[in-house]
């Protein structure tokens, strides 16, 4: 999913939680998380032998899908169900709720709207896999997307 999606998603969630909530803390945690998750595709970028100093040149290597790996650490709902657990055990803290429902709506975005098959997220799966794009996201490879 495109950036600007994410932030008008993050502007519409955080919103919500701000209504309900009342807590900035919250609500600004909730739209950061929900837009830096991608964060994990500038470290894949970086690492990447075809890394060059050029944002046109980045935002194309993942429009044609140029990268052979797949590692995107944040994009895991494995890192999810962690902070859930974190979120519970705090007793909801708003700031880790905030961070969790950001990463979750974004998580579940990608989900929904990138052409990935229903194991692309869970990063063991990825990592049995050998982190292999053509694999973990097949559908996006032959897709071209």
């Amino acid at each position: 999913m495109k950036v600007r999606y994410h932030i008008t998603a993050s502007l519409l969630v955080s919103g919500l939680l701000f209504w309900i909530f009342k807590s900035i803390p919250m609500t600004l945690i909730s739209f950061i998380s929900g837009v830096l998750i991608d964060v994990d595709h500038l470290l894949e970028y970086m690492i990447s032998p075809h890394m060059k100093l050029d944002i046109a040149h980045f935002f194309k290597f993942f429009e044609k899908n140029l990268t052979k790996k797949a590692f995107l650490f944040f994009h895991s709902w494995e890192l999810l169900a962690v902070l859930f657990v974190i979120c519970w055990s705090s007793g909801w803290d708003l700031w880790i709720a905030g961070l969790l429902i950001g990463m979750a709506q974004h998580m579940i975005l990608d989900q929904i709207f990138n052409p990935t098959s229903a194991y692309s997220y869970f990063f063991i799966w990825r990592m049995k896999n050998n982190f292999d794009f053509r694999i973990c996201f097949s559908k996006a490879f032959k897709a071209g997307k």
